[in-house]
């Protein structure tokens, strides 16, 4: 029975990894994307996945390129909260992704600004850090 459940959990824990190297793929590609359609600065992105966020109308359009190319949002800015909400319950749980919705989309002035600002807050709010950027 023990061995049955560790290979059950071991299939969990490479199937999860796969989910998020796949992730991690799709970021990477939409991410290489942006930065050409937005002219934005790598190290300012770098930094932001560091929790460095800079005030730069480049990187809040990468921010708002992503969210469209993620399907965070929508081409006139929308927030598409229940995609955004099953990604995050995907990588953490269903509480803390309703909690995350809550807290994080928030409609600014402009979709860039709303896109910049769901990042920011994600990555101070979140209880581990999720690739989403």
């Amino acid at each position: 029975m023990k061995l049955i459940c560790t290979s059950f959990l071991l299939v969990i824990g490479f199937t999860l990894i796969q989910a998020q190297g796949e992730i991690r793929d799709e970021i990477l590609t939409h991410s290489t994307h942006c930065i050409g359609e937005t002219g934005a600065d790598l190290a300012l992105v770098e930094q932001a996945r560091r929790g460095v966020f800079q005030d730069d109308p480049n990187l809040r359009s990468f921010a708002f390129c992503m969210s469209r190319r993620l399907g965070f949002q929508n081409e006139a800015g929308e927030i598409q909260r229940e995609l955004i909400r099953e990604r995050l319950a995907s990588l953490l749980s269903a509480d803390i992704a309703d909690q995350l919705v809550k807290a994080c989309l928030i409609e600014k002035a402009t979709p860039e600004e709303t896109a910049a600002a769901a990042y920011r807050c994600y990555y101070e709010t979140a209880p581990t850090r999720v690739v989403i950027f």
